[in-house]
């Protein structure tokens, strides 16, 4: 998952569009000779995968969810949760940099946001969220809270 395979429909409702790379829980996808991914939205343990090509073999959610993390990274705080000018360097930030908070990069941020897309970009996959559901219940609440004015549409999130 990547910001480009994010739509927002007229009605305000954000799909997921491209599940090239999608498979079912327990399948195995063999890539061939090219890497499937954008390197910038690969979770730190789907890494070896991408470098050598290999088999994804039981792709957990959570490796999902840090790719749905980092690209609400970028849309928060407007620039990619890992940077550099090549892959490499781009793949070693992931694999030994921590994200800086999206509120220390811009500070219109919501802390509930910050902690949210905090919470998906965690380093260790069982420190994570465990599934899109509590995340959806997480952005439900925020979009909720108290004090927050109503949005004129559905909500980019849905219901």
């Amino acid at each position: 998952m990547k910001p480009t395979n994010l739509l927002l429909k007229p009605t305000g409702r954000l799909v997921i569009s491209d599940f090239g790379l999608a498979a079912f829980a327990g399948a195995q996808i063999r890539q061939g000779r090219g890497r499937g991914g954008t390197p910038r939205y690969l979770a730190p343990e789907r890494l070896a995968d991408w470098a050598v090509a290999a088999p994804v073999v039981n792709q957990e959610v959570t490796s999902d969810l840090w790719s749905l993390g980092a690209s609400m990274y970028e849309f928060l705080t407007f620039r990619p949760a890992h940077e550099g000018d090549s892959i490499v360097k781009v793949l070693r930030s992931i694999a030994t940099i921590d994200v800086t908070p999206p509120r220390k990069v811009h500070f219109a941020v919501p802390a509930e946001l910050d902690r949210i897309c905090m919470l998906l970009l965690h380093r260790s996959p069982t420190d994570r969220y465990q599934s899109a559901r509590d995340v959806a219940a997480d952005l439900r609440a925020y979009l909720r809270a108290p004090g927050k004015k109503p949005a004129k549409r559905s909500g980019i999130f849905g219901r």
